[in-house]
């Protein structure tokens, strides 16, 4: 079986898996106490997911700002040597 790597690969292996043991939820008797971890560690990885693509965001954000102010403060010195 190959190695899943991605964020992708994982969330649709386990999703497959989640599929699957509800599927054959009659013929696998003792599923249920597993399928609530599965679904934990799926929900987990999403809102981990969520929060790095927030953090991206706003670091794009905040480096706009950091440049909007060094440019500022670049005006603002010139201004003052002058």
């Amino acid at each position: 079986m190959p190695k899943l790597t991605t964020f992708a690969d994982v969330v649709t292996d386990l999703e497959r898996l989640l599929a699957a043991a509800n599927a054959n939820e009659a013929m696998l008797p003792g599923v249920d106490t597993l399928k609530a971890p599965l679904e934990a560690a799926i929900a987990e990885l999403r809102a981990l997911a969520t929060r790095r693509d927030t953090l991206n965001a706003d670091k794009q954000v905040l480096s706009a700002d950091l440049k909007s102010a060094m440019q500022r403060g670049r005006y603002n010195g010139l201004l003052f040597r002058v």
